[in-house]
């Protein structure tokens, strides 16, 4: 399965509420692209969701790192501060 078409599946997964099994997806994307940010973003909502703050944190650090000044992220970590 491509990058592209394992995304797909994860956003599929995720909007399903099927947020473990998205992580899996998108952690597998960013296996083969460690610098795609909408895959590292996608696992931070979904790790969130699942109330599993600390590694959401790491994931949306991860994003900011890689893209600073990342509004969605930047509001993520945020929600993220209180909880981590």
């Amino acid at each position: 399965m491509s990058d592209s078409d394992e995304f797909e599946k994860g956003v599929s997964l995720q909007k399903e509420g099927r947020h473990q099994e998205a992580v899996e997806a998108f952690s597998s994307v960013i296996e083969q692209d460690p610098g795609n940010t909408d895959a590292w973003y996608r696992k931070a909502i979904c790790l969130y969701e699942m109330a599993v703050y600390g590694e959401s944190m790491e994931c949306v650090s991860k994003v900011l790192e890689l893209k600073p000044g990342d509004l969605d992220a930047m509001k993520l970590k945020f929600a993220l501060a209180g909880k981590a």
